[in-house]
């Protein structure tokens, strides 16, 4: 299905900036329902009058690829690439460009060479596969192919550093939301690093670089406490109809925010940063976990009545399988900073199951019809892509494969029968929430 518009099912955790604090940093499941998108946005056109394709001589105006070629010719680009190459159907493998091209060999050869000479190549983006089923299980999507833009994550997609065109249309709300998101970002690295007894150089205190360190128990807390302060400012910034909700609205929609987007940040900065370390993933913004560090995550843990050797064996199978399920998820979706920015919008506003008044419900919906349309104009805009259906489902997919809070809910009540936690420690409480 071609286009990102009309009513869609879905089917089926080194820095520049201190929004880089957490995507180079990185140099680093509950019920489905489908969701609404709005109507999608009229498809702009540039500010030259109609021409013709390069290709078949047919009008068009708007360039795709980046190139003059019509949206026939896109579309056939899209779906020759990879297959066994056409027969002329003159039997001269020339047949001329322009009005009466019917064929597909000598087609597909004028647009390869017309691609090749203008560089566009950066921009030609092969026809995600249509995902056919709803699936509950984070294996199977993981079986599914990519429909990623990008080849890999060894090195910035050209698509995301190349020029934004002057008549892109803006996108104020993931604007708005990726300054909230520098702003967390920062906030969680200052309180973190400070917090600490062993506290770096100045020199080492920066955006671009900073120390990382072994989880323990007693940082874990402080982070977590420090996280849930900054999600609330997170919220006020991006949405300034947050602010004005009741309390105990603003405390559930962020309690619940808090363990789906600690899983999803968490999951995609550790894909980036620990590279080589693929059991390694952060458990807060400083601080990593691993089934190595188990022996000493309590070293910092003061009260005697806690059964710490069985919490610790709990431990270790939650280092050893949970977060490589969350780091393979995003390795294969494989999403860029704007992709990360919409998906963290769709976490924060996915109040299902919250019990919340009818002004959440409309914040909901509003929202989400938001990142939707905003996503559209990326993908128009700035990536000049057509066929970007399977995508956006695979987007709204993340919310509920990372949204596990029961999961971890559970693993709090263990550590509390154990005498870990106790009924006024923090992190215990959000569970209570």
């Amino acid at each position: 299905r071609e286009g990102g518009g009309g009513n869609l099912s879905h089917p089926f955790p080194a820095f520049s900036s201190p929004f880089h604090t957490s995507f180079d940093l990185c140099l680093p499941l509950c019920t489905h329902r489908p969701f609404q998108c709005s109507s999608m946005p009229p498809l702009g056109t540039t500010k030259k009058s109609n021409r013709d394709c390069l290709v078949c001589g047919s009008l068009t105006c708007t360039a795709h690829m980046g190139i003059d070629v019509c949206r026939a010719c896109t579309v056939f680009y899209r779906r020759s690439i990879g297959k066994k190459p056409q027969i002329c159907r003159s039997g001269s493998n020339n047949c001329r460009t322009g009005k009466g091209l019917n064929c597909k060999r000598c087609r597909m050869h004028h647009l390869e060479l017309i691609i090749q000479k203008s560089g566009a190549t950066a921009q030609v983006a092969p026809s995600p596969p249509p995902i056919e089923k709803t699936t509950e299980n984070v294996e199977a999507m993981l079986a599914l192919p990519s429909t990623s833009f990008y080849p890999s994550r060894s090195s910035p997609p050209s698509l995301v550093t190349s020029t934004v065109p002057d008549d892109a249309r803006p996108r104020p709300l993931l604007s708005r939301v990726r300054a909230a998101y520098e702003k967390m970002c920062f906030a969680r690295l200052m309180g973190e690093l400070f917090s600490r007894k062993d506290l770096p150089s100045p020199v080492r205190i920066t955006s671009k670089n900073h120390p990382v360190y072994p989880a323990t128990f007693a940082s874990m807390n402080h982070s977590n406490r420090l996280l849930m302060s900054c999600i609330m400012e997170f919220g006020s910034c991006s949405f300034p109809e947050f602010e004005g909700l009741s309390d105990s609205d603003k405390w559930s929609i962020a309690v619940k925010f808090f363990y789906t987007f600690r899983m999803f940040d968490n999951s995609y900065r550790a894909a980036k940063h620990f590279v080589d370390t693929p059991n390694r993933s952060f458990g807060s913004f400083t601080l990593w976990l691993s089934e190595d560090i188990v022996d000493h995550f309590f070293d910092d843990y003061d009260d005697q009545k806690g059964d710490v050797e069985e919490a610790k064996k709990i431990m270790e199978h939650n280092c050893r399988t949970k977060p490589a399920l969350g780091r393979r998820l995003i390795e294969r979706v494989n999403p860029d900073e704007e992709e990360f920015l919409a998906v963290v919008t769709l976490m924060f506003w996915a109040t299902n199951g919250l019990g919340s008044s009818d002004d959440v419900t409309k914040l909901s919906e509003k929202y989400r019809n938001q990142v939707f349309n905003e996503l559209h104009l990326y993908y128009r805009d700035i990536l000049h892509l057509d066929d970007y259906a399977a995508r956006l489902g695979e987007l709204y997919m993340f919310v509920p494969m990372f949204e596990r809070s029961e999961e971890v809910k559970e693993t709090f009540e263990v550590f509390r029968l154990l005498d870990i936690y106790n009924d006024e420690s923090f992190t215990y409480s959000l569970s209570r929430n």
